[in-house]
């Protein structure tokens, strides 16, 4: 971080601190303001709040991780902590903490509300496992793009009919089966799941856009806030 870019961080530091609602507009790589200016109003559309923005800056390493779960503990409950968690979650592939029975709490214990990375795939693939009737229903709509993990992606296309079982397949299957027996795991748990499958995605794309292509972003904005608006009912349904 340049010490323009250290700046200007304190002084939104110092405004969200006075109580200000920070957000930053992104805009194109090398791109001065002053340019903008015609298409200030689109941009402002897709602007984001300061605490994500300041995740998204801290690089993947320990000591960023450190200082993204000072920064989500330290701020007030709410859907933006709520984002940032996330984000992070899926960033770092590390449960973050955040202080609050009304928060989403990510990657705790409870599956009702459940993180981003390697387990939120298992569960969700675990729960198709066991209910062939879920995995009709919400696996078409999935695809590579929604699994980091090269063994699930294998499931999910032998899941949907579009490949074969092998020895290692089957070994994983009867893991998940036993997911689902310990952990409860059901069709609302479902739901919530291939949610932040979708969340994760579209968040993973409009962080490789950076702003370069204004009305994608625009769109991926307004498809993340439909994410979130059907998490949020899901979510006050399993509480």
């Amino acid at each position: 971080m340049g010490s323009g870019e250290a700046a200007t961080i304190r002084g939104m530091e110092l405004a969200v601190r006075s109580g200000f609602d920070v957000r930053i507009v992104p805009l194109p790589a090398g791109q001065d303001p002053a340019d903008a200016a015609d298409r200030f109003e689109e941009r402002l559309a897709v602007a984001v709040g300061y605490l994500l923005h300041r995740v998204e800056l801290e690089p993947s390493s320990q000591e960023g991780f450190d200082r993204v779960q000072r920064m989500i503990e330290a701020a007030p409950a709410g859907p933006e902590r709520d984002e940032a968690a996330r984000f992070a979650a899926d960033r770092f592939g590390l449960p973050v903490r955040v202080a609050g029975e009304s928060a989403t709490v990510v990657g705790e214990a409870s599956r009702k509300l459940l993180g981003a990375g390697d387990r939120l795939e298992r569960d969700f693939l675990a729960i198709c496992a066991a209910r062939p009737d879920l995995a009709e229903r919400y696996l078409g709509g999935l695809d590579d793009r929604h699994f980091d993990n090269p063994l699930h992606r294998r499931l999910r296309a032998y899941l949907a009919g579009e490949g074969d079982a092998d020895e290692e397949l089957v070994g994983l299957r009867a893991e998940l089966d036993a997911t689902v027996a310990d952990e409860g795991l059901d069709e609302e748990v479902a739901r919530e799941l291939v949610l932040r499958l979708e969340e994760r995605l579209v968040r993973r794309e409009l962080a490789e856009l950076s702003g370069e292509d204004l009305a994608r972003t625009v769109e991926l904005q307004g498809v993340l806030a439909r994410i979130r608006d059907a998490l949020e009912k899901v979510e006050s349904e399993l509480r």
